[in-house]
């Protein structure tokens, strides 16, 4: 109609960055590319802004976008981690992980980046015993080894030749 003006749709710029990069970036749940990224002829306004990284939290906010100058984003991710408890039978096993040493059992490992992990328990007299122990998100894993006891060796020194020898109901 005469007299009425037609509203047109204004662009901005925005340059997202990320530590560390290679982040999927989504505006308004649309996939754009991954960081670094610098997009053009985003619509001014306030945009939903998500950085998604496999093993990272995941990063949503609104970024308002303006014609003027670029909006500049720079992000830093967290790791995803889980905490680990290792328990065993007997206790005060040593526990290797990552080809380091973490105590002795009863133990705790907080804030483990998620993932599979060999564990290893160790302790004299037994066998040691590995196993694969997933540490999953915001979780409180836990794990219970049971150790099987090496055979020990006795030795028995007698004077008297007739003495007659057993153990349990076994005679030697």
């Amino acid at each position: 109609q005469p007299g009425m003006a037609i509203a047109q749709k204004k662009y901005g710029s925005i340059i997202i960055e990320s530590t560390p990069s290679g982040a999927t970036v989504l505006i308004d749940n649309v996939k754009k590319g991954s960081t670094p990224l610098e997009l053009k002829n985003i619509e001014v306004g306030t945009r939903k802004l998500k950085l998604i990284k496999t093993g990272y939290v995941t990063i949503s906010k609104g970024e308002i976008v303006k014609e003027e100058k670029p909006v500049r984003v720079s992000e830093v991710f967290i790791l995803k981690t889980g905490e680990l408890t290792i328990t065993s039978e007997p206790t005060g096993a040593l526990i290797h992980l990552i080809d380091s040493y973490q105590g002795k059992t009863p133990h705790t490992i907080p804030e483990l980046a998620i993932g599979d992990y060999d564990v290893t328990l160790k302790s004299e007299n037994y066998y040691d015993k590995t196993e694969r122990v997933m540490v999953e998100y915001d979780r409180k894993n836990s794990k219970n080894f049971i150790l099987s006891p090496k055979p020990g060796k006795v030795t028995i020194i007698i004077t008297h030749p007739e003495a007659k020898i057993s153990v349990g109901n076994k005679q030697y």
